[in-house]
């Protein structure tokens, strides 16, 4: 896309004065704005323009911080007059990123734009400026070229006041454009009731009380029985727990009991923290880094955890009450509600996030967050859904994660949800089978997991069910969002938001989008999402700065945690003394007000919408007997991110990649666990004595022993191998190749095991093949269900 626009500035004539008394040319002038606008709007430091007047040349001005306008105007002079080779029509887009034309014809200026397709490109003559923008990969759109002439205005008024200003000083925001920026930032002021979330539940209790509150496998329950329930578990904390907002543990499977646990809690005044083996270590039932939970137990000072009898000696007792659900404990206990009296900026729930320092960080929501978040998804979401008597929500996500809160709301709507197993969860065909069995209305999902669903025709197979997607956590990938964009039947939201916020922050509607590539949208009700530079000042438009949010739905911060607290949440005078959360997101404003993500500012990543911090992965592995030093990297050459470390030993005969993985596990995740090991005997460094990453050895494949799959002369196992290799992007399998090792991970493993089952007609146990993650293994029960199936024919 183009777009030209010839401009003169405001104060032509003065500004034309001034440049006569200081002996500047209008070329000159220009030049130098045009340099300071592409710093202040691109973050440019050196940038690349190439200049042309009789011929070419490329011209670079550091622009440091403390120069001023007048030196980089006396700079630009210099290099005008230099005498550089002329490359002529050698330049192509990656010399330089932009161009600026001296006295020459449209014609010219339209050729010479259309060959350097990725630049702005401004042309300039005594009486007018010219302006050209090219936006194939550009942070900007048509819309923009209207802030150009403002912007430039805006240089011109602050020369005139002073040739010395510094250009870390010019601010290229107008009257007009601060404005319209200010527009963007809140999200709709809306009056939320003053109601804790268990109330709004016991309301919904009244007014359906036969209705089914959750659906679990062949398990269903009440409302009524529900909060029945409930409230007999909230009278024995009530009973056995002393004080309020105590963090009380919920350790067991995906549940109705998880469910009963979560408001029995918060009914007695306490605040819950979901501790669930499927959120850690997907696949591996049962295990959960016993270091990390007992780091949890002890960091929280937790008096309870609620439990069943098959999980009792996992949890280490330390003085602690364990309370199993499935015993007989609670049935004494009246089922009334308990009345007492809880405000809304009580606690709710705490969540544990990965965390720099090597252990996680535990992040503290108050009902009121809650509350708002659920009037934000009915207005924007429910409301879209059909008029039926019910609508059933499905809870995908696992409780360890704050995208299962906007799941759980829907009890305060009155609907019915829905829990997918793990087993069900762990397969795209199983997810849709339950979608349709169920006739599940509103689903939630990472863009990972859609990308598994939308091969297995989820928007085809649910269209006439599903009415609403819901998706988040991690960045939607440009191919998929062209796709969703085309969808007529089902409404599918992209949100944002870190869960220091409260879920979600902002949504967009995809259907029919405007824009080509994906934007995160505006703030929700009562949310404010603020871009800002290094200093905490505003950005214009289209420039990129870091997100951060203020409003209703920021947390009180960490628990136990005064000195991150200070770094991550404060008030900021400058913005009416709003209470930010400084989230480390990168983004920037479109005109038209809607975000677009970019990425991290620190070493935080998203692997599968997981929230990993890489500090956490090496502060653990440097805990091993064995390791000196250790880095983290995220390597993406295969297509997708596999984590890769990087080790210094301290005995280099003793390196034992298994045995470091399982010394890790301990203490992080699964999904934590480096795809690969590389030994170094020392860091590259660069001249600041830094390490250097990018002479870091790339990984190579590892495999075992034997023969290549691919090239096997047996049919299946050649088939097999071609469909493993596929997934995990890589050039040869082994039979005894470990698919994990190899870069495999729970959504790969998915992928894998629907292949297999299209293909073979075979289904294959997402846990044993954890247990076995090989080609032979696969190769194993392919053959044993076709005999099988072959005994059952005759």
């Amino acid at each position: 896309m183009k777009r030209n626009e010839f401009m003169q500035l405001k104060e032509h004539s003065r500004i034309g004065e001034k440049l006569s008394n200081s002996r500047l040319s209008w070329e000159t002038f220009y030049l130098s704005s045009y340099l300071v606008l592409l710093n202040k709007m691109y973050g440019w430091e050196e940038p690349r323009v190439l200049i042309q007047e009789g011929s070419q040349k490329l011209i670079q001005i550091r622009l440091t911080e403390d120069m001023t306008f007048i030196e980089l105007c006396n700079k630009i002079t210099e290099g005008l007059k230099e005498d550089c080779p002329d490359k002529g029509c050698q330049y192509v887009d990656r010399d330089i990123q932009a161009i600026f034309l001296i006295n020459k014809e449209q014609l010219q200026i339209d050729q010479l734009a259309e060959k350097f397709s990725n630049c702005l490109c401004m042309a300039c003559s005594e009486d007018s400026l010219y302006v050209s923008y090219q936006f194939k990969k550009m942070n900007t759109e048509n819309s923009l070229l209207s802030l150009t002439e403002q912007r430039l205005n805006e240089i011109g008024m602050q020369y005139l006041l002073s040739e010395d200003i510094k250009i870390k000083n010019i601010s290229i925001i107008g009257k007009e454009e601060e404005a319209k920026i200010s527009s963007f930032v809140k999200g709709n002021k809306e009056e939320i009731p003053d109601k804790t979330f268990h109330k709004m539940f016991e309301e919904q209790v009244i007014k359906a009380p036969n209705k089914v509150a959750v659906i679990c496998g062949e398990d269903t329950i009440t409302y009524n029985e529900l909060n029945k329930k409930a409230n007999q578990l909230a009278k024995y904390i009530d009973d056995k727990i002393e004080g309020k907002e105590n963090l009380i543990g919920i350790y067991m499977e995906r549940s109705i009991g998880f469910i009963i646990s979560i408001l029995g809690i918060i009914k007695s005044g306490n605040a819950y923290v979901p501790i669930d083996q499927d959120t850690l270590n997907p696949g591996h039932s049962g295990s959960f880094p016993k270091s990390r939970l007992s780091f949890m137990l002890n960091d929280t000072k937790m008096k309870l955890v609620i439990t069943k009898k098959v999980y009792y000696h996992d949890i280490p007792s330390e003085d602690r009450e364990i309370l199993c659900l499935d015993d007989d404990v609670l049935i004494d206990y009246s089922t009334t509600n308990l009345e007492k009296a809880i405000p809304a900026d009580q606690l709710i729930y705490g969540i544990y996030t990965s965390g720099s320092t090597g252990y996680p960080k535990l992040t503290m929501i108050e009902h009121k967050s809650v509350i708002n978040l659920f009037y934000s998804i009915d207005k924007y979401a429910y409301s879209r859904l059909s008029e039926k008597e019910n609508h059933i929500v499905a809870q995908n996500a696992p409780f360890g994660f704050d995208a299962s809160v906007q799941q759980l709301v829907c009890l305060v709507k009155g609907y019915s949800l829905c829990i997918l197993t793990e087993q069900i969860r762990n397969s795209a065909k199983g997810i849709i089978d339950c979608i349709l069995g169920n006739k599940i209305s509103v689903f939630d999902c990472t863009p990972s997991q859609l990308e598994l669903l939308l091969n297995e025709s989820i928007l085809e197979k649910c269209g006439d069910i599903l009415e609403v997607i819901l998706v988040g956590g991690e960045s939607i990938p440009d191919n998929m969002w062209t796709r969703l964009v085309q969808e007529k039947n089902i409404d599918i939201f992209n949100v944002y938001g870190p869960a220091e916020c409260t879920v979600d922050s902002t949504y967009y509607l995809v259907n029919g989008s405007e824009h080509e590539i994906p934007t995160i949208g505006t703030a929700i009700d009562n949310c404010n999402i603020h871009i800002l530079d290094d200093e905490q000042n505003i950005v214009p438009i289209g420039s990129v700065g870091e997100i951060y949010i203020s409003g209703f739905g920021v947390s009180r911060g960490y628990y136990n945690r005064d000195e991150l607290n200070k770094n991550s949440f404060f008030n900021h005078t400058g913005l009416g003394s709003a209470h930010l959360y400084k989230t480390g997101d990168k983004g920037y404003y479109l005109y038209d007000g809607n975000i677009r993500y970019i990425g991290r500012s620190d070493g935080q990543v998203k692997i599968r919408s997981h929230r990993i911090e890489l500090a956490e992965i090496s502060t653990n592995l440097c805990k091993h007997r064995n390791i000196k030093d250790a880095l983290i990297t995220v390597n993406e050459s295969s297509g997708y991110k596999k984590l890769i470390a990087y080790l210094i030993l301290k005995e280099q005969n003793e390196f034992d990649p298994q045995d470091i993985s399982d010394f890790l596990s301990d203490y992080v995740p699964k999904y934590m666990i480096p795809n690969q090991y590389i030994v170094l005997t020392e860091w590259p460094l660069n001249q600041n004595m830094k390490i250097d990453k990018k002479r870091l050895p790339l990984p190579d494949e590892i495999h075992k022993e034997g023969a290549n799959g691919i090239e096997s002369k047996d049919e299946l196992e050649r088939g097999l191998a071609e469909i493993m290799v596929r997934i995990l992007k890589i050039k040869m399998i082994t039979d005894t190749d470990n698919f994990m090792t190899l870069g495999g991970d729970s959504l790969r493993v998915m992928t894998l095991l629907a292949e297999i089952f299209s293909k073979y007609n075979t289904e294959i146990d997402f846990e044993e093949f954890f247990k076995n993650p090989t080609l032979k293994f696969i190769k194993q029960k392919v053959v044993e269900t076709k005999l099988s199936k072959e005994r059952v024919l005759r």
